[in-house]
């Protein structure tokens, strides 16, 4: 189980790391090449464990696929729409400061 949450107020130099600062605050263990195992003795013993990562595998019915497809094809037309009215919001903004400035 976790320690319960830690509130501390420490001083640290100016140019302290994060690492630093943690240490002054609580008890880290650290691995032979650095990498952070533990705070406040959680987890007891183990540093990065290796874990199987399951194989994913993805599989689509035909009727899906075409559907995605065509939402895909739909989201393309909206950003060029929003570009196109800024581009027009964009002129109209240049002209009319040109026109002030007359």
């Amino acid at each position: 189980m976790p320690p319960n949450t830690i509130l501390s107020c420490v001083l640290v130099k100016k140019n302290a790391t994060g690492t630093d600062v943690l240490n002054a605050a609580v008890t880290v263990r650290n691995d032979k090449s650095g990498l952070l195992c533990g705070i406040e003795g959680y987890p007891k013993s183990e540093c990065g464990p290796e874990i199987d990562m399951p194989e994913i595998t993805a599989v689509a019915a035909s009727g899906e696929l075409e559907e995605k497809e065509e939402l895909g094809e739909e989201l393309e037309i909206e950003p060029l729409i929003a570009l196109s009215i800024a581009t027009v919001i964009a002129i109209a903004l240049a002209v009319g400061i040109k026109r002030r400035r007359k």
